[in-house]
């Protein structure tokens, strides 16, 4: 099955289209803190990890790992290459840690210079699956973990070997999942590795490095005996911003900035999956036009051969249609504007440059309003960010964040400079997509654009659903949760994610912090996060209900609810090495203590 186009579809009853703005609260937060035991086992990047690949997928770990199943559990690796757990509660906040497990040739391993992280991550009530950072990997029973009970190995090997030999290679842990196919237990793991790119020289200009994706199926034969029964894998030329398995073992859930595909599957045959099936028939770099937008308009631009003169220039436009082309050749762009245009108001020219003609198309919108296509379904154009329009955004939405109840309207006491967030508020790359893959057939089965939607941060799993992705759409931040398919010939109607949350002005307000390391959320989504390497954290609340409604006294309209901003800073001058986010707490880790901010919702 090809991979059919979804649209994301923003359920309307979850967004405010009258959000007034975050207030900034003076209202303190509780802070407990407690010193840790044995550090923080920590690995930065090799001068051979140059790469945006590797700096996207190593250059931040979070050290502290959560516990989906028992909410008030957290682990920790230190530096002798123990597990530690913490433990915390309404009346003991904070708990000293204990020693749950202890990482197989601790001694000889953890000396390797060319290991990365160890990463946990908890497959279920009674698993944990964890990878060491130098290839690797055990599957443990656990048990009841609120319980101080005897983590065993069920299974450990090294699943990702050179192809020469059987030497294992550095991987990470992204995401584990545990299901049950006619009472037969399953574990699916997913790896993580860079590696440099065999078929890269100077004449093909293809990546140095790419990312790989391993796909591990773990069985429980008999009983407590696991066994590695397949492994899969794909690849890319970037590193992934979120990647998940079903809880169904079906599928797998990417949004990456470049395709993946599958190269591997030990129980199938990989057919070469057709890649420009998935890419509109054209590689990234090759683009056919440029084009720009403001509000009210949008100017094409198209390279032409030197001899093309205005009469080979044929033209048909109408309100919602374009035609425009060289005789006797094929169209440059033709299809469906994206929204009506005032026809008697759109132009072209074409002028020479430098040996070179160019062809310029005005096209006058009739609604204002941001497009994402000129033409719909046509990818071939390269979006040009227009710097007057965004500064026309950054000062309208100027007030969604502010140090003051009632910011003035000034312009020289706005709360954030708006040259700051140019970079930051422009479209990604348009090639960006979130696939659904299905794991028998290899081919993607529905696939979302994210060119016009910058990925936020991803949100953890609950224990009962699988982790969620926050996207930008507009100002917004939108939660989209992953809905496991019935079975790989799904229908294509039904899309894999739901929209299930918003976060309002939040893409717009992470733009502005150029400090930031970690963003999050609560599990119920009652608050979000944005920590800074050091000290600072940022909560940012649900609008809630006040008992007196107040008057906005620049426009008289009746405020019923308030969005509060809350600004938490750390007694700390440690770096922050990772956080987990409750529904009434949050931790956050340096590297010599645990912090407890307490959550007092209303």
């Amino acid at each position: 099955m090809s991979a059919g186009p979804v649209d994301l579809k923003p359920d309307r009853n979850l967004i405010d289209p009258n959000f007034d703005g975050y207030k900034l609260s003076l209202d303190p937060l509780p802070v407990y803190r407690i010193p840790l035991d044995g550090g923080v086992d920590e690995v930065g990047l090799r001068e051979d990890q140059y790469s945006y690949q590797h700096v996207k997928a190593f250059g931040v770990h979070n050290h502290l790992i959560p516990d989906p199943w028992y909410q008030n559990l957290m682990y920790y690796i230190d530096t002798s290459w123990n597990v530690r757990k913490y433990t915390s509660s309404q009346q003991l906040p904070m708990q000293p840690s204990t020693i749950v497990f202890q990482i197989p040739e601790s001694v000889e391993l953890h000396q390797r210079l060319d290991r990365l992280n160890v990463t946990l991550y908890a497959v279920s009530s009674q698993y944990m699956c964890l990878s060491d950072g130098v290839g690797h990997v055990y599957l443990i029973k656990t048990g009841d973990r609120e319980q101080n009970l005897e983590w065993k190995i069920c299974y450990q090997g090294s699943p990702v070997t050179v192809p020469e030999g059987d030497t294992p290679i550095s991987t990470i842990l992204v995401h584990s999942v545990q299901h049950t196919v006619d009472e037969i237990l399953y574990v699916e793991c997913l790896l993580l590795h860079v590696d440099k790119n065999t078929e890269a020289d100077n004449e093909n200009k293809a990546p140095l490095f790419l990312t790989f994706l391993t796909w591990i199926t773990l069985v429980c034969s008999t009983a407590d005996k696991w066994e590695l029964t397949r492994r899969r894998c794909l690849t890319a030329s970037a590193a992934p911003d979120y990647c998940v398995i079903e809880n169904n073992g079906r599928g797998l859930i990417v949004a990456s900035e470049r395709p993946f595909h599958f190269v591997y599957d030990s129980l199938h045959l990989v057919v070469a999956n057709d890649v420009a099936e998935i890419t509109n028939d054209k590689t990234p770099d090759e683009k056919h036009y440029v084009w720009m937008q403001s509000s009210g308009d949008v100017t094409v631009f198209f390279s032409l051969p030197p001899d093309i003169t205005k009469p080979d220039i044929e033209y048909t436009i109408g309100n919602s249609t374009l035609e425009i082309g060289i005789k006797n050749d094929e169209s440059l762009l033709k299809g469906t504007f994206f929204a009506t245009v005032d026809r008697d108001a759109c132009t072209w020219t074409l002028t020479k440059e430098n040996d070179e003609n160019k062809l310029e198309l005005h096209l006058e919108k009739t609604e204002s309003g941001v497009w994402p296509e000129v033409i719909v379904g046509d990818k071939r154009g390269h979006l040009v960010a227009d710097l007057e329009q965004m500064e026309e955004i950054h000062q309208r939405l100027a007030h969604l964040t502010s140090d003051q109840w009632n910011p003035p309207a000034d312009k020289a006491e706005k709360a954030y400079n708006s040259q700051q967030l140019e970079e930051c508020d422009a479209f990604p790359d348009a090639f960006s997509c979130l696939t659904r893959f299905d794991g028998e057939s290899h081919k993607p089965t529905h696939q979302a654009n994210l060119s016009s939607h910058q990925w936020l941060f991803n949100v953890p799993a609950d224990g009962s659903s699988s982790p969620s992705l926050c996207l930008r759409h507009d100002v917004d931040g939108l939660i989209w949760q992953p809905i496991d398919t019935a079975a790989a010939d799904t229908d294509d109607d039904q899309t894999p994610w739901k929209h299930v949350a918003t976060f309002n002005a939040f893409g717009y307000v992470q733009a502005s912090k150029q400090q930031k390391k970690y963003c999050s959320c609560a599990p119920n989504s009652s608050f979000a996060i944005i920590c800074d390497c050091v000290r600072h954290i940022y909560v940012y609340r649900q609008p809630s209900v006040i008992s007196t409604p107040l008057r906005n006294r620049k426009t008289g309209r009746e405020v019923s609810a308030l969005a509060k901003q809350q600004l938490v800073s750390l007694d700390s001058i440690d770096n922050i090495m990772g956080l987990c986010v409750q529904n009434d707490a949050l931790f956050v880790i340096s590297g010599s203590t645990l912090f407890m901010v307490r959550i007092n919702l209303d």
